[in-house]
């Protein structure tokens, strides 16, 4: 019996990633081709070449990397599955992408995201604890998470639940009652992580299979996360309160549930049925999401006859509505940052110092760095406030239901745009650090500045951050000129900053209570730029550095 069921696999921990995956599959010229050793190797050398995958041919000589990425696509139905033997095969090509495969990589859109991972993670197709027993991961946490309510128990299950209890028991071996009685006990009761798995498991686990639990512990979460029905809780999980209304009524889905594995594995490539696909219910889900509006103070009239309306017109309203919710949660969030610019100070910190392991309480994930990046970044500027422009128009990337980021921003735009009064930031992020980072970054970031410019209604700045600073990248920005195409000239006014040195001002601004931070940036920002021109890029960048530490000094001797 296994110690504990895998929605995906420890290789692919971030869902988000599968969609650049199955796009590097269809590009590759594999999809189709028979699996094997040859297929597995190839496509791991398409993963590299992509930057999905930092392995080299020495360090995975078995190709398993190929293999559990191909392997997480075929869990996920995102493509068909070889044929086995003595099995009738599962109707469409193996190894091609499915419909909803194709979905997933053809949509930038969360809500259809979110829909997607739902209609994956429904099907009871996921392995069991036993051989040849099958489940749906989905199901099941939302059955725990009832249960635990009908107890009176607080609805969320922490990591150490997840991690010792939850992923560790599933049907037909566990019901969702005895789960919840268990995690109902440890809350009264702690004890140690091995008695209880014991305890729930009847088996002593070594250190080497607890460190693989805390593994699949957060793949599986990340995996669960992904369907937008759950938000952050204790490191674990809880109901995402704009989405009661799918998971209160998600029981239902029981009804589609059929042991025939075959037509279950079939509908989840074409896209598991949901109870959401019925009229009748997607018009209870669209009232609930109405309420909900309510309860948000959200003024909201219903545009249509709700008795003779389309289930195409109520599902495009119940997103629309949805996505206003989440929005004015979001305006929340944004008035909220200045009062958690120490968090976002600490963030800066692990990314300066590249730090791995959870420091006070906060992590990013070694996967999500880039994107983590802008995440931090766009919290600052959150936090410096003033903004003319509203939060989701100062990002360029996704974001999911707890406010985290999910992609990067993505190519041909500035990283963020902040409007101000009177005043425009492009800021642009780059991990990058060697002499590389100049040609990445100079001529894109330069042309992102240059096309925000064309406004000519306020004056736009260009701020790049990096860890790292490279002389070329800096004596790139040190001139400014741009050329559009018919040949008129833009001076652009961008200016690079280390990490550290942003953190620096932003930690200055916030300690010292400075009014008007936004203003004050771009006094700073003038400063720096001034006289640029008659500098060598090393003088220019310790003039950069010289700047913000002395206005540092000047404000703390007053």
């Amino acid at each position: 019996m296994a110690i504990a069921w895998q929605i995906g696999n420890t290789t692919i921990r971030n869902p988000y990633r599968i969609k650049d995956g199955l796009k590097a599959l269809k590009e590759s010229g594999l999809a189709g081709e028979k699996a094997g050793q040859e297929w597995d190797r190839r496509y791991r050398d398409e993963l590299i070449k992509t930057g999905l995958l930092k392995a080299t041919q020495s360090s995975d000589k078995s190709n398993s990397a190929g293999r559990k990425w191909r392997s997480a696509f075929e869990k996920l139905g995102f493509i068909f599955p070889g044929e086995k033997k003595n099995e009738e095969p599962i109707e469409g090509t193996a190894w091609t992408l499915t419909p909803t495969g194709i979905q997933l990589i053809q949509s930038n859109d969360a809500i259809v995201l979110e829909d997607l991972f739902t209609r994956a993670l429904t099907a009871p197709v996921y392995e069991g604890l036993e051989k040849d027993t099958f489940f749906s991961p989905l199901f099941w946490v939302i059955s725990v998470l009832n249960e635990l309510a009908l107890l009176g128990e607080k609805q969320y299950i922490g990591f150490g639940e997840f991690k010792s209890i939850v992923q560790t028991t599933c049907p037909p071996n566990f019901s969702a009652c005895e789960v919840a009685k268990k995690i109902q006990e440890i809350r009264k009761k702690p004890i140690k992580e091995k008695t209880l798995i014991k305890s729930v498991r009847g088996i002593d686990i070594e250190e080497t299979s607890l460190r693989s639990l805390q593994d699949y512990a957060d793949m599986n979460l990340r995996y669960l996360k992904a369907t937008g029905l759950f938000v952050n809780y204790s490191h674990g999980i809880t109901p995402n309160p704009l989405k009661l209304g799918v998971f209160e009524r998600f029981l239902e889905e029981q009804q589609y549930f059929i042991s025939d594995f075959r037509q279950n594995k079939t509908n989840q490539c074409f896209g598991f049925p949901m109870f959401y696909d019925n009229l009748d219910e997607a018009k209870k889900l669209y009232i609930a999401q109405v309420k909900q509006a309510g309860i948000q103070g959200i003024s909201y009239v219903i545009p249509f006859d709700i008795k003779t309306v389309s289930k195409d017109v109520i599902k495009k309203e119940y997103d629309r509505l949805y996505l206003k919710c989440f929005e004015q949660k979001e305006q929340q969030f944004a008035l909220d940052q200045a009062n958690k610019w120490q968090e976002i100070s600490q963030y800066m910190e692990i990314l300066i110092k590249g730090q791995k392991k959870e420091t006070n309480g906060l992590r990013i994930p070694s996967d999500m760095k880039p994107a983590y990046f802008e995440w931090i970044i766009w919290r600052s500027i959150l936090a410096i406030d003033s903004l003319v422009n509203s939060p989701e128009q100062v990002r360029k990337f996704k974001i999911d239901a707890d406010f985290l980021p999910i992609f990067t921003a993505p190519g041909g735009t500035a990283d963020l745009v902040a409007e101000f009064k009177d005043y425009r930031l492009a800021v642009e992020v780059t991990l990058s650090e060697s002499s590389r980072q100049e040609a990445m970054e100079g001529e894109p970031v330069r042309r992102h500045v240059a096309d925000l410019c064309q406004k000519r209604d306020i004056p736009t700045f260009g701020l790049f951050l990096a860890r790292k600073v490279h002389t070329n990248t800096a004596e790139t920005f040190r001139h400014g000129l741009w050329y559009y195409d018919d040949d008129s000239p833009v001076d652009l006014k961008i200016v690079p900053f280390s990490l550290e040195e942003f953190k620096n001002l932003f930690d200055w601004l916030f300690e010292n209570k400075i009014e008007n931070k936004a203003q004050k940036l771009r006094i700073l920002l003038e400063s720096c730029l001034q006289g640029k021109d008659s500098l060598t890029a090393p003088e220019w960048k310790k003039k950069m550095k010289e700047t913000i530490k002395n206005q540092i000094l000047v404000s703390n001797s007053l």
